[in-house]
């Protein structure tokens, strides 16, 4: 969703670092919208990606809350993406597991802004692949 949002408002392939979303802020009925979808609340085996979470859903949500700045756009979508994962978390893994810490991978473990997030929203170290070498 991010990566869409960026290539609809800002004609790029991704936030670099997170440096767009790190100079917006929340748009709080977007949030809440993003945080109602019914997906969240599924009980584990589950997956999804870009079938639910795609283009079409990003494109109607960026159409939406246009007339909010683009950056205010990429700082909610980031904010919901790492609520999304602290939530997972906190419902679905710390109540039958005590972890030390966490290790992210892949394009979003490179947006800092993400991982900051993600990490002040959770009781373990947060780690990105580079930390560890």
């Amino acid at each position: 969703m991010i990566n869409r949002a960026m290539e609809v408002l800002f004609n790029q392939d991704y936030d670099k670092g997170g440096d767009t979303a790190a100079t917006g802020i929340v748009i709080v009925d977007m949030l809440q919208e993003l945080l109602d979808n019914p997906y969240l609340k599924q009980k584990p085996p589950k997956s999804t990606g870009r079938e639910l979470f795609g283009i079409n859903y990003t494109d109607k949500i960026i159409a939406k809350y246009k007339q909010n700045k683009p950056e205010d756009i990429v700082h909610t979508l980031t904010i919901f993406t790492a609520q999304s994962i602290v939530r997972a978390y906190k419902d679905f893994v710390f109540n039958k597991n005590k972890l030390d810490q966490i290790i992210f991978t892949g394009g979003g473990a490179y947006n800092k802004f993400l991982i900051k997030t993600i990490s002040d929203l959770l009781d373990v170290e947060v780690l990105t692949f580079e930390d560890i070498g």
